[in-house]
């Protein structure tokens, strides 16, 4: 595979899971009595909506050309205060982000498995190459996403900044300091620093390992 072609696939598979988290957080934030994110057209699996210029194009494809790694960002509209019950709600609809991409990693990597064992009942008889390079494509596939959604998971749930972490904890504890001081951009930059050079390779290794395990690897 060109660097070319594994580059766009690596895109298109950030945009794909980056869309299922947001839709994520806006349909958790309208069943709890929030328009705000429907009202801006984010209830919707197309991923133009939720497209932010630097975030989920400029800033991915500068990550992909320099290092091949997909770095980037979307966010989605809510008003915690059009939420009821008050803390609830928002608590809820901004974990949904990161359970979704979890849930996908999940399902990825079991569908991965299920044509990796369709390819095995096949074979590669001449008569049925359609189909098997249709297998090995979506084997591939599902194994991308389930990597990317499972990284993304747990990159979310950190307890920093503008993360999905950071937000759970300042909307469960409105009142408490530390969830104040995680929203800090002192915080912020340690918890991305000790993540980027201490943790994302455990992190990476520890979803490919369930993955693995999952996709019958």
């Amino acid at each position: 595979m060109s660097a070319f072609v594994n580059g766009v696939l690596s895109y298109l598979t950030f945009l794909f899971c980056v869309t299922v988290h947001e839709f994520s957080h806006a349909f958790a934030a309208t069943r709890f009595g929030d328009e705000t994110a429907k009202e801006a057209g984010r209830l919707t699996l197309n991923p133009l909506p939720h497209m932010d210029l630097f975030g989920t194009v400029i800033l991915p494809i500068l990550g992909i050309l320099s290092s091949g790694a997909v770095l980037g960002y979307a966010s989605t509209p809510i008003d915690p205060r059009a939420m009821k019950p008050r803390r609830v709600g928002p608590a809820i609809s901004v974990i949904a982000g990161p359970v979704s991409n979890a849930a996908l990693s999940v399902v990825a990597a079991l569908g991965a498995r299920l044509a990796r064992m369709a390819l095995e009942s096949v074979g590669s008889e001449s008569a049925a190459g359609f189909l098997v390079e249709f297998l090995r494509g979506a084997r591939i596939a599902g194994i991308r996403v389930a990597l990317l959604s499972g990284v993304l998971a747990v990159f979310n749930l950190l307890p920093a900044g503008p993360l999905d972490g950071a937000l759970f904890f300042r909307y469960s504890f409105p009142d408490s300091q530390a969830a104040a001081a995680l929203n800090t951009g002192l915080a912020w930059m340690v918890v991305l620093v000790v993540f980027l050079f201490v943790l994302a390779g455990p992190t990476y290794r520890a979803v490919e390992a369930m993955v693995a395990s999952l996709g019958g690897l």
